[in-house]
Formats: structure tokens, C-alpha cells, sequence
């Protein structure tokens, strides 16, 4: 009866929207935390997460200036597609949708930086909300079961999400897409499918395969869940190839993720980007990482197998791209991103059945036993679970001054409040008014003044140690508010909560426990999830030191001509240099595999020099012949090829490629250390030194040919520079 109930009445209920709210709220602060420095660091020093964060919020930031260009200047020896210079972004859409945030942290903040983690922030806050969405639209119960496993994701996927680029936003239209899938609303979902191919080319391949293993799924469900979506099919093809159409760089589409997700990603031939290797110990990444989530979604398979009913067009489209993200994801790390929020979701759709029956099940056996039984039976699991948060929170008390996530106790119990908020204004309101309807409000907005007062008072605690929230008072007033706003909001629903609470409201002692209960779980978890979060926290810190950055590159502007080429001595290190200096050109950058595709032999030339293996100068490489089979050459490395073969004027090199800085300073007829002094001995341990090439006579051909056609031509002074042509 209550299952056939719950199953045929409308989706949406009252109270819904607050708990959407909590769910984005607790997104954007969960993000924010982990975007914090750990190290205390505040404004531009903070920096950014990862390496090509910094290369996006440039390009969102020069977006206004030079819009969607068809050139990249800023890499010389960096090929987007098969012959010629056409520059290839598959960004585009994500660096317009950065841009505003970037634009207004700069004009409020100066660090157009900020503006990135912001944009992002938002991004992961949306996504947890579609994910409650989704669980609300498959009539999930104790949707807040989820949510807190949730927080056991892998540290991985935290990580990966606090990049400032494409991820969060492409998961949220992804999730966007499953919502108009399953509602069936043909038009919405074309319009989403659009706008993610247009987000980010990667959507090209992910949004046809969402599609059509629903449409199967649909073909093949219960005969009452089955029908042919042929509106889907063709409003989500429609918006696929409007997508494709209105990219910017549809032209170099096909072979840029050609060479993306096959050259460089899939199957490298290259040492590449460390998301694109596979997890080498799957024991721990399944039992360690994410061993909490793959025993809920194993558990959720168990139910359903034993209990039925057969899966529905959803269940099976959730089932298989939990299935498909995780085959990814075993092959490469970067795919974490998407594969826990499925395996998630498909965990929560086969459990739905089987949590409603049993939800019916308690309910009749707590109505046989009798009040006296349930109460008892309450208060036991109640104070039993309160025990146990209690225990666990007094044995990791010693590591509450160096754990973030539990030092910083404030900013959870403020999301935890906003979490329970939606379920407090049906519960506060569940009476006919009087002192019960107001009961449970007034109870968790005393016990938490209570907490707060004993934080302040008698153990002293006045200020976290990265002040989110400035003190336990102002944090438990902030969860006060939360309790007693319910107070106001279920007047709304005074009408609706008479006649609940005649029929199958809780009584006041069931809601005040189930209150208790739920904070302690939330206690708990955030407890046991405190590890993960932590280490997402400080490995998430920007890896440059931010200021050295900053005056390595002003001096290099200083002292060079706008267009000058920059030798740098490590393909990764030019998304930093760029966001800080964009007066200088650069030669490899985004991707080692844009540069050795077309030109294996400046690349070996570029790791030989760049780690400084020039004393043994020898190495062969693989080209390709005329006939495009690829045969052994050997070269000769020389350190003048910096200047002769790459047309650099200076060279930018860190603490980690003192090789080459001392084989530089060991050729001053070949270079000159011009900061942050001229004295190699002296500056050696320099977070950044910088080195001008001096002139020399110039070559008369080049020893490397690349696919695409190259010469040496003589520059002013005698200094030779390679010039890139088209090949004939």
C-alpha cells in the first residue's frame, strides 16, 4: 500500500526546494574548504590547484581582449592539428563561462585567480544539487544516507574537482542531462547536450553515449517502463549537431581529440600528464579509496537481486555508465572525476524499491509493538549512536589541532544545520501548532547554544585556525538561526501539518530523536571522512611559490621584446608563466604529444636539453619517412640549439633543473644569468633563475625537419630563429 503509494504520486514535494538549497550550499562550502590554503596562505598568494588552472583563467581573462583565436603565438612548437598553426581549444566554452568570474574578482579583488575558484566553487555546489535532484525524481528515500556517503568519496575525486577547469562544470551538465532524460523532456535535454558540447569537446563523445544507452534501456525495461523514445533520439541529435556546429573550432575537432583521447590519453607512446596513467595497486584504490562506496553500491546490487522488482529504463542507464566510468577509470586516473557520483546514483536507484518496502516494513512493526517499545527502541539507538560519535570524537581529539577538517568544526555544523533544515520545517510543523509544533526547533537551536557555549566558555576556543567562521559562538548562532527559522517557515505549511500529524506525523520525542540521530551521523561521517577531505585540502595547494613566480616573470618582461621566445625546462611549467606573463612567447606547453607528433625530433631534442643530458649528446629517434613509416634516426643535441633551432633569447629554470642551469653557467660565451643575480654560485638555490642567450653565428639548414616543414632563417644580430612553414 504505502510502496504502491509512493511510487505513482508526484515526484516533487513540499519542502524539496529548502533541501536543494542545503544540498548546493554544503557543495560550494565543502569546495571553498578545500580551495582554502592549508598552509595560511590568503589573497593572490593562494594560487591555484593543479597545473593548467592557470592557462584557463588567462585565457578567460584575455577572452574580451583577443576572443576566439585562430592562432596560439604563445607556443611556438605546439601543434594542434595535422599540418598548419590553426590553434584548436577544446575549452572554449568553459573559458566563456569563467570569464564574468574573472572579470569581477579582478576588478573586486585584483587576482583575476580568485575569480577561477569562485566559478568552480558554484560548479561542485550545483552538481551535488543535481544529484539530489536525481534522487528525488527516482523516489529514493533516506536521500541523506547518500549525501553522507557522499563525503566518502575518494580524496581523488575532491581533488580533481577543485581544478580550475572543465570537470565540474562538464559534470554538472551531465547530470543536467540524465534530470531531462529521466523526466523525458526531449527539448531541454537537446538544449543541454548543446551547450555541453560546447562547453568542453570531450562532450562530443560522453553526451551520445548517456543517450543512447537510455534510449536502449527504454527498448528493453518492464513492459510498463518500455517505450521507443524516438523524440529523445532525435531532439538530443539535433542538439548534438547544433553543438558541434556553433564550436568555434569545429574545423580541427575530429583531429585534435583524435591525437586528445587517443594519442596523448588512452594509448601514449610518451611520457604524458600523470591523470592519464592507470591506478597501479587496484587492491587499495577498491578497498582504500573507495571502499565505501563500491560496499554501498554492492550492497544496493545485493538487495535488488534478491528482492526485485526488475530494473527500470533508469535503473539500467545508471547501471551501465557506472559500469563504463569505472572500466575508465581503472584505465585512467582522471576518469574518478565522473565514476563515483554514478556508481553513487546507480546505488541509490536499485536500493529505492527495497528501502521503500522496508521503510513500510518498521512503520507497521513500530505500530504493532506499541509506543512504550518504539520509545525504547528509539532512545537506545539514539544515545547508542550519540555514544559512539562522542567516543570517536573524544579518540581523535589529539589530532583536531592538525586535522583542517575537524578543526574547522564551525563551518560543518553550519552546513550541517542547512542540511537538516528542509526536514525540520515538515518535522517542526508535523504537530497542530502549540508548544510540540515548536518543540524540535527550540531543542536543536538550545543544544546547539549549548555546544557553542562550552566551546567558548569552558574550553576556550575562540577563533579557528583559518577563521571561516571567527568562533564557536558565531558558528553556533549560525546553526541557531538555521533551527529557528524552521519555527517561522512551518507556519507555511500549517494546514498540510494538521493533517499530517493525524496520520503519520512523528511524534514529538520520534523527531526530536530523529534530529539527534541525524546530527550524529553527520558528526560521524565528517569524523571518518576527515582524513579524505584533509588530504584533497592540502594537496590541492598551488604547487609554485606564487610571488618567486611573479618577479622571475616581471624581470623576464623587463628585460626582453614582446614575442621574445622563452626556453622553459619543463612542458608543464607554461600555464603559470603564461597567467603571469604574456609578453613573451613560449615553445611547448598543454600537452608534450602537440609538440612530438609533428616533430619527434625537436621534442627529443627538448628533453635531452632540458634535463640537462647534453654531455652525452647522442640520441636516436623514431620519424616518420616519406612514406609515413617511422624509422630510427640519430641526432647530435647541443646546448646552442636553444638558440639556433628554437629561436629562444632566455631561459627560466627552477630548483628542480639545476643540470641545466649549471650547464648554462658553465658557457657564458653561450649565456648570461640575469636574475635574480648575475653570479651562478650565489643564486643557484633560487626558486627561478633566469639566463639570456647570447648572439652567435647563425646555422645554414637545420638538422630537424618536422612533418609539417621548418627552416632556419638569420635573425637581426646573427641569432637564428626556426621558422614553422606549410609543407608543400
Amino acid at each position: 500500500m504505502i510502496e504502491q503509494r509512493t511510487m505513482t504520486e508526484s515526484w516533487w514535494k513540499r519542502g524539496y526546494g529548502w533541501e536543494l538549497l542545503a544540498a548546493f550550499v554544503t557543495g560550494v562550502v565543502l569546495m571553498q574548504f578545500i580551495h582554502l590554503d592549508s598552509r595560511g596562505f590568503t589573497g593572490d598568494r593562494v594560487g591555484l590547484p593543479g597545473f593548467d588552472a592557470w592557462y584557463h583563467v588567462k585565457m578567460a581573462e584575455l577572452l574580451p581582449e583577443i576572443g576566439f583565436v585562430r592562432e596560439f603565438p604563445w607556443l611556438r612548437h605546439v601543434y594542434f592539428r595535422e599540418e598548419g598553426r590553426d590553434f584548436v581549444s577544446h575549452h572554449a566554452g568553459f573559458h566563456v563561462f569563467l570569464a564574468p568570474f574573472v572579470a569581477i574578482s579582478k576588478a573586486l579583488t585584483g587576482d583575476p585567480a580568485a575569480g577561477g575558484r569562485w566559478a568552480i566553487s558554484l560548479s561542485f555546489g550545483v552538481s551535488l544539487l543535481l544529484m539530489q535532484l536525481l534522487l528525488m525524481i527516482g523516489r529514493v528515500p533516506w536521500r541523506w544516507v547518500f549525501l553522507l556517503v557522499f563525503l566518502l568519496f575518494p580524496s581523488d575525486f575532491f581533488l580533481r574537482h577543485s581544478y580550475v577547469r572543465a570537470i565540474s562544470p562538464s559534470l554538472v551538465l551531465m547530470l543536467a542531462l540524465l534530470v531531462f532524460l529521466f523526466l523525458r523532456r526531449p527539448l531541454w535535454a537537446g538544449v543541454t547536450i548543446a551547450l555541453y558540447n560546447l562547453l568542453y569537446l570531450g562532450a562530443v563523445m560522453f553526451s551520445p553515449v548517456i543517450v543512447v544507452v537510455f534510449v536502449a534501456a527504454s527498448l528493453v525495461g518492464p513492459k510498463e517502463d518500455r517505450r521507443v523514445e524516438w523524440k529523445m533520439a532525435l531532439a538530443t541529435l539535433t542538439g548534438w549537431v547544433a553543438g558541434v556546429l556553433l564550436y568555434p573550432y569545429r574545423e580541427g575537432m575530429l583531429e585534435f581529440l583524435r591525437l586528445q583521447v587517443f594519442g596523448s590519453g588512452l594509448t601514449p607512446d610518451i611520457a604524458v600528464g600523470r591523470e592519464w596513467n592507470s591506478y597501479g595497486n587496484v587492491w587499495e584504490f577498491a578497498v582504500e579509496s573507495c571502499g565505501p562506496l563500491l560496499a554501498v553500491w554492492a550492497a544496493a546490487v545485493t538487495l535488488r537481486l534478491r528482492f526485485g522488482p526488475r530494473l527500470s529504463a533508469r535503473d539500467t542507464t545508471l547501471l551501465v555508465l557506472q559500469f563504463g566510468y569505472l572500466v575508465l577509470t581503472l584505465k585512467a586516473q582522471r576518469f574518478i572525476e565522473y565514476w563515483p557520483p554514478m556508481c553513487l546514483l546507480s546505488a541509490a536507484y536499485l536500493s529505492a524499491p527495497v528501502l521503500v518496502r522496508l521503510s513500510a516494513w518498521m512503520s507497521e512493526a513500530a505500530a504493532r509493538r506499541g509506543p512504550a517499545v518504539r520509545g525504547a527502541m528509539l532512545a537506545a539507538g539514539v544515545l547508542g549512536f550519540a555514544g559512539l560519535s562522542i567516543v570517536a570524537a573524544w579518540r581523535g581529539r589529539a589530532t583536531l589541532a592538525q586535522n583542517p577538517v575537524l578543526r574547522d568544526w564551525a563551518v560543518w555544523c553550519a552546513a550541517g544545520g542547512l542540511f537538516l533544515l528542509g526536514a525540520l520545517c515538515v518535522g517542526g510543523g508535523g504537530a497542530a501548532g502549540g508548544r510540540k509544533g515548536w518543540g524540535v526547533p527550540l531543542l536543536g537551536a538550545g543544544f546547539c547554544a549549548g555546544c557553542a557555549g562550552i566551546a567558548t566558555f569552558v574550553f576556550g576556543v575562540d577563533v579557528t585556525a583559518t577563521g571561516k567562521l571567527v568562533s564557536p559562538l558565531l558558528a553556533g548562532g549560525v546553526v541557531m538561526a538555521a533551527f529557528l527559522l524552521s519555527c517561522v517557515l512551518r507556519r507555511r505549511h500549517g494546514a498540510e501539518a494538521e493533517v499530517v500529524a493525524d496520520v503519520v506525523a512523528p511524534t514529538f520525542a520520534r523527531r526530536a530523536g530523529r534530529t539527534i540521530f541525524a546530527l550524529s551521523v553527520l558528526t560521524l561521517t565528517i569524523s571518518l571522512t576527515a582524513g579524505r577531505l584533509a588530504h584533497a585540502h592540502r594537496v590541492s595547494d598551488c604547487r609554485y611559490d606564487v610571488p618567486a613566480v611573479r618577479h622571475v616573470m616581471n624581470a623576464l618582461k623587463e628585460a626582453s621584446q614582446p614575442g621574445d621566445v622563452v626556453f622553459t625546462d619543463d612542458w608543464d611549467i607554461f600555464p603559470a608563466y603564461f597567467y603571469f606573463n604574456s609578453h613573451n612567447h613560449y615553445i611547448v606547453g598543454l600537452d608534450p604529444k602537440f609538440t612530438q607528433w609533428r616533430d619527434p625530433e625537436l621534442w627529443a631534442r627538448y628533453v635531452k636539453i632540458s634535463r640537462g643530458e647534453t654531455r652525452d649528446p647522442d640520441v636516436t629517434v623514431a620519424v616518420r619517412n616519406e612514406s609515413g613509416a617511422y624509422v630510427n634516426k640519430d641526432i647530435h643535441v647541443r646546448l646552442e640549439d636553444i638558440r639556433d633551432l628554437f629561436g629562444c633569447r632566455f631561459v627560466v629554470t627552477d630548483r628542480d633543473h639545476q643540470g641545466l642551469s649549471r650547464l648554462l653557467s658553465e658557457r657564458p660565451d653561450l649565456a648570461e644569468l640575469i636574475y635574480p643575480s648575475t653570479d651562478y654560485k650565489q643564486a643557484k638555490d633560487a626558486p627561478y633563475l633566469l639566463f639570456r642567450m647570447l648572439d652567435g653565428e647563425p646555422e645554414t639548414s637545420s638538422p630537424t625537419a618536422p612533418a609539417s616543414g621548418a627552416q632556419v632563417v638569420s635573425k637581426k644580430g646573427g641569432r637564428t630563429r626556426l621558422r614553422v612553414v606549410e609543407a608543400p
